[in-house]
């Protein structure tokens, strides 16, 4: 089995695996935290992009343009999430900051360049950076909050998913964009290692639901924000 069959196979599980996280925040989701609705609003979003995409390539098409035109979709439910996840208003506002310099960056390059031929190699490294610093600063808020520990901390496992899934991507992703194409097997083992990291976030995502599934019944009081 060659770097191509593997990346191939731990994509297809990533594929697979995303309605994992949101079947498991489907579970009594109205009486889920906003923060933990923020999440799984991001979970669902991606996987209707990534059930969009597949309804594309069943059709004998490319989802070059589609992807492209999806980045601002999948980017926006997740800096919200985080945002909600966060206690700070500050970085609450850096994180959101983060994301309009994305996306006039990507207008940028949607109005100058042609996205058919190498659009995918800036606009993609540069949606797994927001996502990797978003999920960077939710982590080590949690880290360092002695209160919240916990390795079941729903915010702490969102924030350690995301950056599994997208810090070492922001390189991976502009190689494997690179070389594709290429009949060369080692130069796919990037896209191999960024499907296996796709596929570990997953995990972490599905957790973080899991271990939070609220009660059958209240008390009375209502959910914190986080």
């Amino acid at each position: 089995m060659n770097a191509r069959e593997i990346g191939m196979i731990l994509g297809h599980a990533a594929a697979y695996g995303s309605v994992l996280p949101v079947l498991a925040g489907g579970i009594r989701s109205a009486r889920r935290r906003p923060a933990e609705r923020a999440a799984l609003m991001w979970m669902a979003m991606s996987l209707g992009i990534g059930t969009a995409m597949w309804v594309i390539r069943a059709g004998g098409n490319t989802t070059s343009a589609f992807m492209e035109f999806s980045r601002p979709l999948y980017l926006i439910p997740g800096l919200y999430a985080f945002g909600e996840l966060t206690e700070h208003t500050s970085r609450r506002a850096w994180i959101h900051l983060a994301g309009a310099a994305y996306l006039l960056f990507w207008g940028w390059r949607l109005v100058e360049q042609d996205y058919t031929r190498d659009f995918g190699a800036y606009s993609g490294p540069a949606l797994n950076a927001v996502l990797a610093l978003g999920g960077l600063a939710i982590l080590w808020e949690r880290i360092t909050a002695r209160s919240r520990s916990s390795l079941r901390d729903f915010g702490l496992l969102i924030g350690l998913g995301a950056v599994i899934s997208y810090a070492p991507p922001v390189a991976l992703e502009a190689v494997s964009f690179l070389f594709y194409d290429s009949q060369h097997d080692a130069l796919m083992v990037p896209w191999a290692l960024r499907g296996a990291l796709l596929n570990v976030g997953l995990v972490l995502y599905t957790l973080a639901f899991l271990w939070t599934i609220p009660p059958r019944s209240s008390s009375g009081s209502s959910p914190s924000r986080h």
